[in-house]
């Protein structure tokens, strides 16, 4: 009996809430608020930043971005081209995908134009690969050039594999 008195009162508590809103209501049991729709963003002609940032959130158009140089732009419009190598990824799904990842990034719609064409200037993918082309470079001269390694090679005649040697991944 006095369990069910207790039980009851404890009902009472969960019905009778001393809040009458949200506002009132612990933060712990509260809802976040909802992210405010997505500021105007200013592009300033970076392609290669802009599609490091958009990153992941490009997917399959992700291809199409990396492999693309940037011809033109207006906040509205980006104009775009590829190798004759990526021209299957100039098609309307890829642009479709790309359109839809740069509107959200940039809060609005944006005309999108892709041409295939021989290009004048590198990629984000092209630099992505002279960049690990470089850091292997330099991987290796720092291995060749190394004092310990150079001891070990002349005093216990080992081989330094210069193939093998790749840099640190961050």
């Amino acid at each position: 009996m006095i369990q069910e008195a207790e039980d009851e009162r404890d009902e009472e508590e969960i019905v009778d809430a001393p809040w009458s809103d949200d506002d009132a209501m612990p933060a712990y049991m509260q809802q976040p608020p909802l992210e405010d729709e997505p500021s105007s963003y200013s592009f300033d002609g970076d392609w290669q930043r802009l599609v490091a940032d958009l990153g992941i959130k490009l997917g399959a158009a992700r291809m199409l971005a990396h492999n693309a140089v940037l011809k033109s732009w207006s906040q509205d419009r980006l104009e775009l081209a590829v190798p004759e190598s990526f021209r299957h990824m100039s098609g309307r799904d890829y642009q479709e995908k790309l359109k839809a990842a740069l509107a959200e990034r940039f809060g609005h719609a944006v005309d999108l134009a892709v041409t295939v064409e021989e290009l004048g200037m590198e990629t984000p993918a092209m630099t992505d690969a002279r960049l690990r082309q470089e850091q292997l470079v330099v991987a290796r001269e720092c291995m060749q050039n190394d004092p310990v390694v150079q001891q070990v090679v002349r005093e216990f005649g080992a081989t330094l594999l210069i193939e093998t040697i790749q840099p640190v991944q961050e």
